[in-house]
Formats: structure tokens, sequence, C-alpha cells
């Protein structure tokens, strides 16, 4: 197989089926052999507006989207007006001219154009307008040498729920764009790709692979309240509650949620819930509740662009310093910031760890592009992975609860005084029963006012906050030890920016990554030995304010003046990185 690298996108209005179309154009990238990085664009409305689906597929290794787009499929005119600018040069555009009509003026002379009659195909063979994007995924699979084989296998399993007479419609819509590239188009496929004779990856998005890290490590009880872009998780756990033997709970509102999620653990199964910023602010006050209470907990906190309702389904790293500082009074709590969706497993797994071992909170700082985006991965990644250190791979290989005493005697006190500062749990129907509420209380759980008790509580809690602090890691290095420019990022920036890094071999310009997946407790030791080794440091973020350049100085006293920062909604490109850096190189 020769090199093969592209970029697939479609677009339309709402209810055209893009979403699906895209799923479905990953999966055949992805069982024909390639690796496949994709992502979804919509506005925040009930019904209309532009949609598109953006795919790049590639048989080498590859970490995010590239701006160029190799194959434009244009289902209304509106999709060529928004795109054409990002048209490769010696690109394609695939329109129908039943549609809408093309002038010279509306595209450039270094793309092809490509009128297929998507309607028609679509209602002469037993379907209607709607199934367009069918017939434009059978000559997607033509004009790139793609197996119908493949692409048949997978229209099959999509639409057997529904019915053969669906399915037979499907495949022969999709067969009818097939056949009318070969047949009418005198044009040579781009690539030639042969479909693999075995299917060693899966495509995940971010919110599959969170719910298989919690699935994985034991979760039983599962509430949350729909709110972009987490709500692929509550679909997940709905869809797989029964074959999963969990619970999951739509309350409400995000309140209730998260009361729920702390009732549940409480009574000893562990428990997650999930929002975006809006619905997390609602949460604060039982956050708190949760760090008084000492009850485990796990929170995904999908970051869409605020504030306010912001940019609902938008990109963004705006929500760092909240899930830090969220709630009111001191309480610690584990954050992590996973990076991709290998990362998303694994920290997923590690927080519902460490949530039960030191009786905490743990936040995963997901965003839109990770949560929503889709990725291909070997499928032994979630069995066997060395996306993060060793020593904290090896923590999340067996669900560990922590201190439980399951045979609790009349002595046994929730909040007893111990040299760590963690006091064993019980479970109702462990035989004893025991006071807790939201107030201060003493180690027998009950509310108190008394100045001794209450240093004696506070007390033990910071031991146990300290002693949190050897779970600290990172920052992980990419690249080589000594360059030119250290990027440094947290979350998904590490896509574009490993991507970037591709780039500068061979260049005058050396450059290495520092990836920060753990943001509290924070590595200060490590993160201050590193830095004292780079030569520039340039921080990378999705926000405004550069949020973990604010953490870096706060923990480490180092400030990091260069920074390259992107705040319209959209991910990081590589391309973008790459000019940054050359231009701050400079300075």
């Amino acid at each position: 197989m020769s090199n093969i690298d592209f970029t697939w996108k479609i677009g339309g209005e709402a209810g055209m089926g893009i979403m699906v179309t895209g799923a479905v154009f990953c999966k055949i990238c992805t069982r024909s052999g390639l690796n496949v990085i994709s992502t979804t664009e919509y506005p925040s409305l009930i019904r209309g507006g532009h949609n598109n689906f953006t795919v790049r597929a590639s048989n080498n290794t590859i970490f995010s989207l590239l701006k160029p787009i190799n194959m434009l499929v244009a289902l209304n005119k509106e999709t060529l007006y928004l795109h054409k600018s990002e048209m490769a040069e010696n690109g394609i555009v695939i329109f129908d001219s039943e549609d809408f009509a093309l002038s010279e003026r509306d595209i450039s002379q270094k793309v092809q154009v490509v009128n297929v009659p998507l309607m028609k195909l679509a209602k002469d063979n037993n379907g209607d307008a709607l199934m367009r994007n069918t017939v434009s995924l059978g000559v997607s699979t033509a004009l790139l040498g793609l197996d119908f084989s493949v692409l048949q296998k997978i229209l099959e399993e999509q639409f057997q729920k529904k019915g053969q007479e669906i399915v037979r419609q499907n495949v022969n819509t999709a067969r009818a764009g097939f056949d009318y590239v070969l047949n009418n188009l005198n044009r040579e496929p781009i690539n030639s790709v042969l479909a693999a004779k075995e299917f060693t990856r899966m495509v995940l998005t971010g919110n599959e692979s969170v719910a298989l890290g919690a699935v994985s490590a034991g979760m039983k009880f599962f509430a949350a309240y729909p709110m972009t872009p987490i709500n692929g998780l509550i679909t997940f756990f709905a869809n797989h509650e029964k074959k999963l033997s969990l619970i999951y709970k739509q309350p409400e509102d995000e309140i209730s949620a998260i009361n729920m999620a702390i009732g549940a653990s409480f009574s000893g199964v562990r428990a997650m819930t999930a929002s975006s910023g809006g619905g997390f602010a609602l949460m604060n006050e039982a956050l708190s509740m949760a760090g008084m209470t000492e009850t485990p907990l796990v929170i995904i906190l999908g970051q869409r662009a605020g504030p306010s309702s912001g940019l609902p389904t938008w990109t963004t790293q705006g929500d760092l310093q909240h899930a830090l500082h969220a709630g009111h009074g001191e309480f610690f709590r584990f954050v992590f910031a996973p990076g991709d969706v290998e990362e998303a497993f694994y920290l997923t797994k590690l927080a519902f760890n460490l949530a039960d071992q030191y009786q905490v909170p743990a936040i995963v700082l997901t965003d839109k592009y990770l949560n929503e985006s889709h990725f291909s991965l070997e499928k032994d990644r979630l069995e066997n992975s060395q996306c993060l250190p060793l020593e904290i791979m090896q923590k999340t290989k067996a669900i560990n609860r922590g201190k439980i005493n399951q045979n609790p005697d009349k002595n046994y006190k929730r909040y007893e005084i111990t040299s760590d500062g963690i006091s064993p749990r019980t479970f109702p129907g462990y035989g004893m029963f025991f006071t807790t509420n939201s107030y201060e209380h003493n180690e027998n759980g009950l509310s108190t006012e008394v100045a001794e008790e209450i240093k004696q509580m506070v007390d033990k809690r910071t031991r146990k906050y300290q002693l949190a602090n050897r779970e600290a890691f990172g920052p992980i290095l990419y690249g080589e030890e000594k360059t030119d420019v250290t990027l440094v990022g947290w979350g998904t920036t590490k896509q574009a920016v490993l991507e970037t890094l591709k780039f500068f071999p061979g260049q005058k310009l050396n450059v290495n990554y520092l990836h920060f997946p753990c943001l509290s407790p924070f590595p200060k030791e490590n993160t201050i030995k590193l830095f004292n080794s780079a030569k520039k440091l340039v921080a990378v973020e999705n926000n405004t304010e550069a949020q973990l350049v604010n953490l870096i100085r706060e923990k480490t006293g180092i400030e990091i003046v260069d920074k390259i920062l992107k705040f319209d909604g959209r991910q990081f490109y590589p391309e973008e990185i790459i000019s940054a850096v050359q231009v701050l190189a400079k300075k």
C-alpha cells in the first residue's frame, strides 16, 4: 500500500443525515486498514443550520486533523460557500446540479468538480431525497478506491435493527453511487486501498471511551441531565444499561443528578455523574458536600465555550480553574485531563480508584472535541497500553475500593482520626448504622461546633490531602529531551501538538512537548525539573487566559511568557501551531 493520507468532509443542513454518514465513513476507512480521526460541527439549534463532519484517514500514524480538504461532499450550496476556502489543490467537490448550480466564481480552478445525480440515484433505488447521503458514501468509496464490500457490511450492521427492507434500500442506494462513478466518470481512483483482512482497530468517541473506562472500573450507577457535549455518555448507558447490569437515571436537573450519585456512592456502589460548565456550576454545593462527607464521586466535566450558555456545541479549554476551585470551603479533589481516547479510558479508571482510596471527588476534564469526535484505536490498547507512566498504568489494572470495614462493631466511627487521615468506610447492610450530614462533625459523624473537634477533623482531612500529593504524575515528555522550543499543554491540544512535532525533524528548529494529564495534585517537582532544562517554553491552550500557565505559576513560580492561544470554539490545527512556533522562535 502506498502512502495514503486524505481529508474528507460532508456538509449539509441538519436532518440530512450528516452525522450518521460521517460515522459510517469513519468505519469504512478503519476497516480498510486506515487510521482515522474525525470531528463534527453543528450549531445550537433545534432545527436547521449547517452541519458538517470531517474525517482524516491515513495508513500512517496520525494525531489530529489537517486543514486542507481533499474531498468535499456538498449536499447544499451553503456547504460549498463555507468550506471552499479550505479545499486542497486538486481537491474534489462532489455535488448534484439538481440541488444547485455552480458558476466559475463559485469554485477555484485548482479544484475538481464532480457532478453526480445524488437525488435521482436515491429516488431510483427505492429511496428518497434524504438518502442522498447514502449515495454520496458510494460515490466517495469509489473515488477513493475503497472496497464496496466494506461499505455494504457496515450498512448491514448499521440498519439491521430496522429490518431487511431498510438494509436493502441503503445497500442498493450506496451501490448506485458506487457504480455511477465506475460507469460514468472516466477517473482513476485516488488511492488503492484493500479491505483489512482482520479488524484490528475500533472507532471510539471520547464519550464512549470514558463510558468504557467507567464500566471497566466497576461503575454501577450513573445519573446525568442532558447537556452537550456529554450526551453521548447518556445514550451509551441508556442503551447498555441492562446488558451491563448498571443503573442509569436521568433526573430533572444537574443538582438532582449529583445528589443521586452521592447517595449511590454512600450506599456502596461506584457512581458517576457528568455535565458541562453550566450544569457543573449547579453541582457546586453538592460537590462541597461530597468533600465534607468524604464521599467518593467521579464527575465528567465536558468543556464547551462559555461563559453562560456561550457556544453550546463548540469546544474550549475554559473550565480548568473552575474544576480546580469549584465549591466552597477547602477540600481536595483529583482533576485529570485526557488528551485522547486512550487517556480518557485509563484516566477514568484511575479516577474511580483514587476517589475511593482517598474518599474525595475526582473530576475528569474532557471537551466537546474529544467527547464527540471519532478516533480509531487498536483494540488491544484498552487492555495493554503505555499512554501514561508505568506506575500509573499499574494503578488502573485492578479495582481498588480503599479502606472498607465490612464487619463494623458498636465502636465503629465513620470519621475516625487516623494517621493518614483516611477513615475506613462501611456501607448500609454491613451491620452498623452511622450518622453523617453536610455539617462539620466529630468522629461519629455528629454535627459539632466544638473548636477542638473542628480542628481535629480539618487536620484529619488535610493529612489525606497531603498524602494524595504522592499520586501526582507528569508532565509527560514527547520528543527529544533537549530542544530549542518546548511546547506545554493539557487536554486535547496534545493531538495537534503531536502532529506538529512530526513537521520539525530535519528543520533548523527542534521542538518537544510536555503534556499535563494530571492537574490536581499538581506535579510540582517534576515540572520544575523539566522546565529548568528547557530553553524556551511556549504554552498551547484553547482559552483566552492561559489557565494552565496560571496554575504553573501558582504552583512553581515559573512564568511562561510565550503563549499560543485559540478561543474561537474550534480545536487547534497543527498548521496553526507550526506557524506560531516559527514566529515565536525568532523572538
